[in-house]
């Protein structure tokens, strides 16, 4: 079963890289805007044609705690991370935007803390260090770009 998903979060990095390539490609001829709006667009179309054949719905699953976590995720968490991501895009390359999509894991380990008070474990902790000393790594040019590299 952890094989599986290892493959799930492998397939779903690498869906992730091409979008944000293509949306460095694109963000040169279309308006984010314009972008962004068509994106939303098709993401619900593809989810809803998913869901219609591959799940089962209940009539009254409803709840107003469900209604609010889909409100924050498509409008907070998906479109306005997507919207920041191509105004980015527009400046910066591909590759120095990618890397912060690796602090989703330091954001969720925090405010499940903070939120939920879920516990932090010592390996926790040490992954989510992992995560930030990988991130400092791949953006130290850009963050002191008076420094020198090692070879």
């Amino acid at each position: 079963m952890t094989l599986y998903g290892d493959l799930v979060l492998l397939c779903s990095g690498l869906i992730l890289g091409i979008k944000i390539v293509y949306t460095k490609h694109a963000v040169r001829t279309v308006e984010p805007g314009k972008l962004i709006y068509w994106h939303d667009v098709f993401g619900t179309l593809l989810f809803l044609a998913y869901s219609f054949s591959f799940e089962s719905t209940r009539v009254g699953g409803f709840t107003t705690p469900a209604i609010i976590g889909l409100l924050y995720q498509g409008i907070l968490v998906g479109g306005l991370c997507f919207a920041i991501q191509a105004l980015q895009l527009k400046q910066y390359s591909a590759s120095q935007i990618a890397v912060f999509s690796a602090s989703t894991p330091l954001f969720g380990i925090l405010f499940g803390w903070l939120l939920r008070g879920d516990p932090l474990s010592g390996w926790l902790l040490a992954a989510a260090a992992g995560v930030a000393w990988g991130i400092l790594l791949v953006t130290r040019k850009s963050i002191f770009p008076g420094r020198r590299q090692r070879a």
